[in-house]
């Protein structure tokens, strides 16, 4: 059972907590500069906050909206880059630290390999250097968990609020956490619970309100697209998520731990009554997974069940394994496997030099814009966050994501010229059923050593 007297900190574990937070800080900043990230939602993100400070008004990045990260992003746009993924970076910390806090709190060992095992998890790992929104949301949900371990009911409300309010999905989690809160000898569940669920819905309620105040209900929207295949759905769950050294280190863990029981330094718990200590992680797990499956089209919709994961791992495996698991979990950002080459670049180097291509190419995109006629437009498709970040006020509007029956009309009646990006004539095809070549446009020539 759970010792819930125990101090916060020992003076040893303080220090180890330091280290923590130092080792993923220093891992960090050598990937924080070019530019906001690959997702093209990230630069979305700085053009909504570069709005918000210039005009007051607040608007979404993309629906449902995702407040709290958007709305503090234009506190700290000044900064560029390296203060708008150094935030994403900070969050990181803040989510590692407080997974290794409940580690230890649940009295489950090597609660700093546990923490490692999270901060290099490379889905997390590429995505705690851009300035997406999944770490915040995730170093919330940290927050929470630690503080229901705590039984501190008001303080975890608070910290799923503001995690909703990074990221709506993140509200599955409260069914997860108040089975954790009426397990917890230190409160009065009944009690705690009405706490908790106030302060998370008000919380949430409070960041949700510029959203609600822009769009009334209709900002309750989801992209509805055609799923994509099942092969790429399974990538996205495995290869995506843990890369291949660190699948490989997670297939052989699980496997060990099924097929040799001595490898494991307890019972599983679908072989005991420990099934119901670890139903929560499992439930939290299945939550996630159920979310991904409405919508697959991110892997980074399943950072949250990264650290239950780990947290089953760490209870199970004996001391040893567990940390072969973490050192081969922490090479695989920096290598992975390939057919051709062998070892190869891991994923967070591969995101980091695409990186510095898109820098270079958004660079050579608006050296060629300014050889076309003045008033002409470039359909840039997902470039076009990217570059109305990045342009110049008087061009940015030149560059249309795509065009539809209208703009179009609206373009051929003003007499532009349309130009488009690589690849963005089929994509307008797809998505509008126009083709741009049947109206005159032109592909945007560029330095082809870039392109």
């Amino acid at each position: 059972m759970v010792n819930f007297l125990r101090p916060l900190l020992t003076l040893r574990d303080s220090a180890a907590f330091v280290l923590l937070a130092m080792i993923v800080a220093i891992s960090r900043i050598p990937f924080l500069g070019n530019g906001y990230g690959t997702d093209p939602d990230a630069w979305r993100v700085v053009a909504v906050a570069r709005s918000f400070v210039a005009e007051g008004v607040y608007s979404v990045s993309r629906f449902p909206g995702y407040p709290v990260q958007e709305i503090l992003s234009s506190l700290l746009l000044s900064g560029g880059p390296w203060a708008l993924n150094g935030a994403t970076a900070f969050f990181s910390i803040v989510a590692t630290v407080f997974f290794a806090l409940s580690i230890r709190r649940l009295e489950i060992p090597h609660y700093f390999l546990a923490g490692l095992a999270l901060a290099f998890t490379p889905l997390v790992y590429v995505n705690s250097v851009n300035s997406m929104d999944y770490i915040w949301a995730l170093a919330f949900l940290m927050i929470g968990l630690y503080s229901i371990l705590r039984g501190w009911a008001v303080v975890a409300g608070i910290a799923l609020g503001l995690a909703v309010g990074c990221r709506l999905t993140s509200a599955v989690m409260i069914v997860p956490l108040v089975l954790l809160l009426w397990k917890n000898p230190l409160v009065k569940p009944g009690i705690a619970t009405v706490r908790f669920g106030i302060m998370s819905l008000t919380t949430a309620a409070i960041a949700f309100w510029p959203v609600y105040s822009s769009y009334g209900w209709e900002f309750l929207t989801f992209y509805d697209v055609n799923h994509p295949g099942w092969l790429t759905i399974f990538k996205r769950m495995t290869l995506h998520v843990w890369g291949r050294v660190g699948l490989f280190a997670l297939v052989a863990a699980t496997a060990g731990l099924i097929f040799w029981p001595r490898l494991t330094r307890r019972s599983l718990p679908v072989l005991s009554s420990g099934w119901a200590k670890s139903s929560v992680w499992w439930l939290a797990i299945a939550l996630y997974v159920a979310v991904f499956f409405r919508l697959p089209l991110d892997a980074a919709y399943l950072i949250p069940i990264v650290p239950f994961v780990i947290l089953l791992l760490a209870k199970y495996m004996k001391p040893k394994l567990f940390a072969l698991f973490v050192l081969l979990l922490m090479v695989a950002p920096y290598l992975s496997i390939c057919r051709s080459n062998g070892i190869c670049p891991g994923d967070i180097l591969v995101d980091h030099r695409a990186r510095s291509h898109e820098s270079k190419y958004i660079t050579a995109v608006l050296m060629a814009h300014d050889s076309i006629p003045d008033g002409a437009v470039v359909v840039a498709g997902w470039w076009q966050p990217h570059l109305s970040v990045v342009a110049q006020p008087e061009n940015s509007n030149a560059f249309r994501y795509l065009l539809d029956e209208t703009s179009l009309a609206d373009c051929l009646d003003a007499g532009c010229d349309i130009y488009y990006l690589r690849g963005m004539a089929k994509y307008n095809h797809d998505v509008h059923n126009i083709d741009l070549l049947e109206q005159g446009a032109k592909l945007l020539q560029i330095n082809p050593l870039i392109d």
